[in-house]
């Protein structure tokens, strides 16, 4: 194979100048047991070291990389390789390329774990500060070690000794896997973000089905975001030179590459007006809006019914009467003494009324307004109608989930239809 001549072509080379294993490798700053992998075939020394490795031993890259001198009837020139040599080159790259992906299989493990550990934190002890941050550990270790093979993989081949459309297409193949591990962690991060915003302290949980709704928001407005930073990346590597792709190539990528600025700069400006439009709306309509809650028109009902031994939903006007339900725990609550101020239309105060507020499924009195004709009026929500009314927000804060994954749709197939129009 050509892979094993290279290490026998360096282990000929080393004896015939008299060097040691260590002592080689003194020379090329690696360890001896890297040169001994090398000369049993194992693996191939790293791109960069190529030219290192034919000046030590005043012969050329090419030679070394077909693994035999050149002859006399060959061509003397130094500047390009044979095919064989090529194919050696093409085939250190792949080997390289492999490396790289799998080491991104780390990556993306620790990716998949600070999630699953988050998911846990939150669902199995209701602590979602505490799987937030667990989970962003993960991700910040996954980015720096792909930050680290990716600064490995690239060093191997920093040279200017060998470009070529090969080493061209290695580097923009290394960058491309990299990019989208990344990207994989921005998502899953903007996935875990609603864990620390909704929790009103540090010893509550989100439930399943908030965050499965807002899992879905954060973490496609993160893959936008992640999409866009992927792009702009691209162009610095191509205007740095990290990587020289083909003129026609270049051409069809700047031309994908404005077409998706363009599209997807819209479509966060779109997605962008609609978050703000949902923030407005959870702001301006409360849960207490969303349902109508019991309504009564003179004090003494009132008064009944929250001084009513009630722990439960199955209190009921029908009757007229006070249900009395003797739940335990309950046997001895007095109740919380309580007054509210009769008032007509114009907030003048007339009369403040005092009762005891012993129902405990009264979960807040939303008003308390003296009707047009001069009645009084309140209306009181139990924790059941609290209930319902989180449900009939939650339903409708799902459209609006909808209306970005609608967006975000839409924009992909704009961009997809152009993308084939113009090409």
């Amino acid at each position: 194979m050509e892979a094993k001549t290279i290490g026998k072509f360096i282990a000929v080379l080393r004896k015939a100048n008299g060097m040691t294993q260590k002592e080689l490798a003194e020379k090329l700053n690696v360890s001896d047991k890297a040169v001994s992998r090398w000369e049993r075939e194992e693996s191939l020394p790293d791109l960069t070291l190529v030219p290192v490795i034919a000046e030590l031993f005043q012969i050329t890259a090419d030679e070394l990389l077909r693994g035999e001198r050149r002859s006399a009837g060959d061509p003397a020139n130094t500047s390009t390789f044979s095919s064989k040599g090529e194919k050696q080159i093409a085939h250190m790259l792949s080997d390289g390329k492999t490396r790289l992906m799998i080491r991104s299989m780390i990556s993306v493990g620790l990716c998949i774990a600070g999630f699953i550990g988050a998911s846990i934190t939150n669902f199995g002890f209701y602590r979602g500060y505490i799987g937030f941050f667990i989970g962003c550990a993960f991700y910040a270790a996954a980015v720096l070690c792909e930050v680290c093979f990716f600064i490995s993989a690239f060093g191997k081949v920093s040279g200017d000794d060998f470009e070529s459309e090969a080493l061209n297409r290695y580097k923009h193949d290394s960058l491309h896997i990299v990019k989208n591990t990344v990207s994989l962690a921005v998502v899953l991060f903007g996935a875990t973000l609603p864990l620390i915003i909704w929790p009103e302290d540090a010893y509550q949980g989100i439930l399943l089905p908030d965050w499965a709704i807002d899992a879905l928001l954060f973490g496609g407005v993160f893959a936008v975001i992640a999409w866009i930073a992927s792009m702009m990346i691209t162009v610095i590597a191509e205007r740095k030179g990290l990587y020289r792709p083909s003129d026609e190539k270049q051409e069809i990528r700047s031309h994908r590459r404005k077409l998706k600025l363009k599209i997807a700069g819209i479509t966060l400006l779109v997605v962008a007006g609609t978050a703000i439009g949902q923030a407005v709306f959870n702001a301006a309509v409360p849960v207490s809006s969303l349902v109508e809650g019991t309504v009564f028109t003179d004090f003494e009902s009132f008064r009944v019914y929250m001084e009513a031994d009630v722990h439960d939903e199955t209190y009921s006007l029908d009757s007229g009467e006070a249900v009395s339900i003797e739940n335990e725990g309950y046997e001895d609550y007095e109740g919380i003494s309580s007054d509210i101020e009769w008032t007509n239309d114009n907030g003048e105060t007339w009369e403040t009324l005092e009762y005891t507020w012993r129902n405990t499924t009264v979960a807040e009195i939303v008003t308390d307004r003296a009707s047009a004709n001069g009645n009084w009026e309140v209306r009181v929500l139990t924790n059941g109608d609290y209930t319902m009314g989180e449900n009939r927000k939650a339903r409708i804060n799902m459209i609006w989930t909808i209306a970005y994954m609608i967006e975000i749709a839409a924009g992909v197939i704009i961009y997809l239809r152009k993308n084939r129009v113009t090409l």
